[in-house]
């Protein structure tokens, strides 16, 4: 907890160095070098030299496997909360459209 917030990050025990600065509301583990990270209630994805490669514009992602991620943003419709779903690649490229209700 810093500052009153529970945050997260990665410290090397035997370095004592910090690899990833705490300072994420969430942290993943990292699959094929990247890590779905939380900043500010959206989510994206960092390396493990603490890059963003992929904005923290989603709502909910998943693992990267075979070179794709699942991403997940929330939708408005009629008056009802929706997660619409699509796959993305490790540059962030929308490879199946964000505009499904599961995938």
């Amino acid at each position: 907890t810093i500052n009153g917030k529970r945050q997260q990050g990665i410290v090397d025990n035997e370095k004592g160095k910090i690899i990833i600065p705490i300072e994420y509301d969430n942290l993943s583990y990292f699959n094929e070098g990247l890590s779905s990270a939380s900043l500010n209630m959206k989510r994206g994805f960092i390396n493990k030299e603490n890059n963003i490669i992929i904005p923290f514009i989603y709502d909910e992602t998943g693992f990267f496997n075979q070179g794709v991620a699942t991403v997940s943003i929330v939708t408005i419709e009629d008056s009802k909360r929706v997660l619409r779903s699509g796959l993305i690649d490790k540059q962030g490229n929308i490879v199946v459209p964000i505009d499904y209700e599961s995938l």
